[in-house]
């Protein structure tokens, strides 16, 4: 997601992702929309939401069993955390 480029309409995403070096393109598939409807359960019983995107990208790094590298607190849970190695390169003030 390229967050904060996209808002004014007229940016080239194509020449965007191009400047991304050996960024991965994954397909969504059954197996991460399953996954992520797992997550999303397991936040709903410790009383958590995380939105639909969110629940995706999660699910797509736990599915390749890659590190989740944020830079927003929306994946700031203590399920995430305990199902998978997330870093945030944003810290609290």
């Amino acid at each position: 997601m390229l967050n904060g480029k996209i808002s004014a309409g007229t940016t080239d995403v194509v020449a965007i992702r191009q400047d991304f070096g050996g960024v991965q393109s994954l397909e969504l598939n059954d197996q991460i929309a399953l996954e992520a409807t797992r997550i999303q359960d397991q936040l709903m019983d410790d009383g958590e939401r995380m939105a639909a995107r969110d629940l995706l990208i999660a699910a797509t790094a736990r599915s390749t069993g890659a590190e989740l590298i944020v830079a927003d607190f929306d994946f700031e849970t203590r399920l995430l955390t305990d199902l998978m190695d997330v870093t945030n390169l944003r810290t609290h003030d």
